[in-house]
């Protein structure tokens, strides 16, 4: 057996398509104004890469020293305690540390506008911003779809199996 169809970093790197669904109904999104939810064969499509990209995993370890050296800063600076960890963040906290962690894994668009023009990887914080985190539990924000397929492996290896 060929193991190099196993090589998920080699595959999380090149990236996948994520296609987006309404973040309300949970349907499939589709560039079909007025009827965005039906299939017209134009699906809305994210290009990204999944968490086991060698330059995801870079960049991954340059926000967390950052973040480190940050809080290390602010606790020579704090006389009243620690510095604030992830569990005393709020939700829009931790929403902005999600689209800081996965803006960069997004490569691309297809078929997904800002306005008149196409999106662009340059608009990844616009899109990943478009709806925020919420403690409902019906319909993902877009930040929490890209969280969920980039960290997936099956989301940019597939089924390897063959059958």
């Amino acid at each position: 057996m060929d193991f190099t169809t196993f090589d998920s970093a080699t595959a999380a790197e090149t990236g996948a398509d994520c296609h987006i669904k309404h973040p309300v109904t949970g349907l499939p999104l589709y560039d079909n104004p007025g009827k965005e939810c039906e299939d017209n064969g134009k699906p809305c499509i994210v290009m990204v890469q999944g968490v086991e990209a060698p330059s995801v995993r870079a960049a991954m370890r340059d926000l967390q020293k950052a973040r480190a050296q940050a809080a290390d800063s602010a606790a020579g600076d704090n006389q009243d305690g620690p510095a604030k960890g992830d569990e005393d963040l709020s939700i829009d906290e931790l929403h902005d540390r999600m689209v800081e962690g996965l803006h960069f894994r997004i490569v691309g668009f297809k078929n997904i506008h800002k306005g008149e023009r196409a999106a662009t990887k340059r608009d990844a914080k616009w899109f990943l911003n478009l709806n925020r985190l919420n403690p409902q539990a019906d319909g993902d924000s877009f930040v929490e779809q890209i969280a969920d397929f980039s960290r997936k492996r099956g989301s940019y290896l597939g089924n390897v199996s063959g059958g």
